[in-house]
């Protein structure tokens, strides 16, 4: 989780701190976003590249904060640690994908 939120951040410092324009296609920003390891379980779970839902990279960077900032919120609410709420969340999705 660390990882993907250094690169979200190194993602939003390239646009706060660039002097000349840049987009979600420059190279770096197509990089940073293709290392993100949200970025591959997601799309690893869609089917890969062949998935139907067709988003640009801006598409995936707002995807990923929105699925971090859920999770927060999960977290935050959980009346445990950090890595029971974690811990509960998959044994509840280990449970549903197996009925």
């Amino acid at each position: 989780m660390a990882e993907n939120l250094h690169s979200l951040k190194a993602i939003r410092n390239a646009f706060a701190h660039s002097t000349v324009p840049i987009s979600f296609d420059h190279e770096l920003i197509v990089r940073e976003i293709e290392s993100l390891k949200s970025f591959k379980a997601m799309r690893g779970a869609l089917g890969g590249s062949n998935h139907k839902l067709k988003l640009d990279n801006k598409g995936w960077f707002l995807m990923l904060v929105r699925f971090l900032f859920i999770l927060f919120d999960c977290l935050e609410k959980h009346p445990g640690t950090a890595g029971e709420a974690i811990n509960e969340m998959l044994d509840r999705n280990e449970t549903q994908a197996s009925t």
